[in-house]
């Protein structure tokens, strides 16, 4: 099955892509041993496309000659950022896995490409559902969404009952849920997570901040 279109179709959508390209390229240059030429034919090409696009974006002001330049210079700043990020990007091992996730170039993962060490922690949330089924909710630190950073494998859940009994929980999930028995209805439970990585257990990250509730 044939891969998904990293450039996205629509001018908006492509606008904010190409933005988000240039922006990660011009920060992390030098680390990505991306010579300056390019950033600078970057830059340039970034520029003027904005300019462009915001000449045509209003549909009452825009003239026929402006569409004309947008849509030429659009294929060709198009073929630029192909060639930049297949030459300098999506194949260039310097650049994180993640750092090509947010930057929507649809990377290979059959390959197993390297993946850093995870920095942030889950934030728990717990609600009771009555009957000892309860529901966990996991958000990133990092950007507080109810989901797993994109160099994690899901989120491990250690929980203590009543300061004596522990077990433990994973899930690929950041929301989900939990049965508890009948005898343990009622008692305090506390609970801590960590985002795991499962090839590479260095590379999990650290328990966040416990929380407590009661089974009910």
């Amino acid at each position: 099955m044939a891969r998904p279109d990293y450039v996205p179709r629509t001018h908006a959508g492509f606008n904010d892509w190409q933005k988000t390209i240039t922006d990660h390229v011009v920060t992390n240059a030098a680390a990505w041993n991306i010579d300056s030429a390019t950033v600078t034919a970057l830059s340039t090409q970034s520029s003027t496309f904005k300019g462009l696009y915001d000449h045509t974006s209003n549909r009452n002001t825009r003239t026929l000659q402006q569409v004309a330049e947008f849509n030429q210079f659009r294929i060709s700043y198009t073929a630029f950022l192909r060639e930049l990020v297949q030459g300098s990007l999506v194949n260039n091992k310097l650049v994180p896995f993640n750092m090509k996730i947010a930057m929507k170039l649809n990377p290979r993962t059959g390959a197993r490409p390297e993946r850093p060490s995870i920095t942030s922690q889950p934030i728990i949330e717990i609600t009771s559902l009555g009957g000892g089924l309860m529901e966990f909710v996991c958000t990133d630190s990092e950007d507080g969404r109810s989901k797993r950073p994109v160099n994690s494998d899901g989120v491990k859940l250690v929980i203590t009952i009543a300061s004596s009994e522990e077990m433990t929980i994973t899930n690929s999930k950041t929301r989900f849920r939990h049965a508890f028995s009948a005898d343990q209805r009622g008692k305090q439970i506390t609970v801590k997570g960590l985002w795991y990585n499962n090839t590479d257990n260095a590379k999990s990250g650290v328990f966040g901040n416990s929380v407590s509730t009661y089974i009910s």
